[in-house]
């Protein structure tokens, strides 16, 4: 297409006319660019601050994931500023959270015992451990931290062959030879005793129940792991709910932070002539029962930890959860 003398003038005039925008709109640009120096410098040394030790902490992840419990942080630690890894001086569990005891609403809360537990729907009890994130079920009084690993994400049977026996169960043995070697840092795990007790259907409070449970225990002398569940009791101890705590076996009113998983308990209930073998479990709800141990259900592993274990920082949210110090 031809333009004639006023068409070409009338395109001059154009492309001037935008030229000019654009050098007015650069001068702005750097006007503003000028005005905002020590913005842009700042936002830039933030930015290579975060980045700068990424190497480091990429290659202490990858030692502690390959089982290794004493790797170098030194590299790491000098990296981001700090001359030795105990510049964070750790906490022993016991006393880092007889500071955080309520006596009202969701919280951590201290039994007759002396061990704290953690009660109510909302609760602050997440952890790290082993490269994942765990919840706290209690602290014992002897400072040992009792965690449970809630997203183990496996449905299986009690016990395979009917036994209604703990310790000679196939659930057991998948815990303690399988799950129990893929955990990192494992030196830290306390082999405690397991209270394995069955319980009874006359049973109604929770003292009646803790008592019941502790008629039967599964000690390292008699080849217990490493690994167990919760008992019956924690889950009633996690509610509160007073009518959980005085009709065991029959209240509805049980919910607590437990209530979103469910899960297989330690306890088998009492022997009836004529009944298949059963264990006590907890649905996703507000009840305790029990189901034939031959069917599946949740399972959420539960280990020990050595009281002599410290707590670094973190305030037990899923966002921010405590870390032990390593």
């Amino acid at each position: 297409m031809k333009l004639n003398n006023k068409g070409f003038a009338f395109s001059t005039m154009l492309y001037g006319a935008l030229s000019l925008i654009i050098v007015v709109l650069l001068l702005v640009f750097n006007l503003l660019k000028s005005n905002n120096n020590e913005t842009y410098y700042y936002s830039s040394i933030i930015e290579e601050n975060l980045n700068k030790c990424i190497e480091e902490e990429i290659a202490l992840e990858n030692c502690y994931s390959s089982g290794i419990n004493n790797c170098d942080t030194t590299s790491y630690y000098a990296c981001i500023g700090f001359k030795n890894n105990t510049v964070v001086e750790g906490i022993r569990a016991l006393e880092f959270f007889k500071d955080k005891v309520v006596s009202t609403g969701n919280g951590l809360y201290e039994l007759s015992n002396g061990n704290l537990i953690f009660k109510g729907t909302s609760v602050n009890n997440y952890i790290q451990y082993s490269g994942d994130v765990w919840r706290i079920v209690s602290i014992e009084a002897d400072g040992a931290l009792k965690i449970a690993y809630t997203k183990y994400g496996k449905s299986l049977k009690w016990d395979a062959d009917g036994s209604d026996e703990w310790k000679n169960s196939s659930l057991n043995n998948e815990l303690n030879n399988i799950f129990y070697n893929t955990l990192q840092n494992n030196s830290i795990i306390d082999e405690r005793v397991w209270k394995i007790g069955r319980i009874y259907d006359v049973v109604t409070t929770i003292d009646e129940m803790l008592e019941q449970e502790k008629q039967v225990i599964y000690s390292s002398a008699d080849g217990a792991g490493a690994v167990g569940l919760l008992n019956a009791s924690d889950y009633i101890n996690a509610s509160l709910n007073l009518s959980c705590s005085t009709d065991v076996l029959n209240s509805t009113s049980c919910s607590s932070w437990l209530s979103s998983y469910g899960g297989w308990v330690l306890n088998a209930s009492n022997l009836i002539d004529g009944e298949q073998a059963s264990a006590y479990y907890f649905r996703v709800g507000n009840k305790l029962t029990k189901k034939v141990v031959t069917e599946a259900d949740n399972v959420i592993p539960v280990i020990y930890l050595k009281s002599s274990v410290k707590i670094i920082s973190g305030d037990g949210t899923s966002s921010n959860p405590y870390v032990l110090e390593r």
